[in-house]
């Protein structure tokens, strides 16, 4: 799983191997291995990833990833222990796919500019992965 979460994170950040070595301190060949699941890097290693791509260290080793329908499979929403009604459930529904194609803008509007601001403020600029 942390070699698939790593290369994906690499990936999404538009690094080559050769650039994420480097700025980890570490050999091409190293970070090959980890990458590709043959070895795997100290945990002052993975802290260090971490902190580059401003992620919890969770989330490079574990399987985090949900979809929608395993979030949205259930027999009916409550909030604050009360169930909501059909009505009330559609508009949650719709807010949340508001929330996430004005997510997708900032996403399209940070692919343009190439830059991304991090959780701890600080802005960085990275190369897109090329469409195929």
């Amino acid at each position: 799983m942390f070699a698939k979460n790593l290369k994906e994170l690499r990936l999404a950040y538009g690094l080559s191997q050769k650039e994420l070595a480097e700025e980890l301190g570490t050999s091409q060949p190293s970070y090959v291995k980890w990458e590709n699941g043959k070895t795997s890097p100290t945990l002052k290693t993975i802290e260090k990833i971490a902190n580059v791509f401003d992620v919890p260290i969770s989330q490079l080793v574990n399987d985090n990833v949900l979809e929608l329908n395993q979030i949205f499979r259930v027999d009916y929403f409550e909030y604050n222990g009360f169930p909501l009604s059909n009505v009330e459930t559609e508009d949650f529904l719709n807010y949340f796919q508001q929330f996430c194609e004005t997510s997708l803008k900032h996403y399209d509007h940070n692919k343009q500019t190439k830059m991304i601001k991090l959780k701890n403020g600080k802005w960085i600029t990275y190369n897109p992965p090329k469409s195929i």
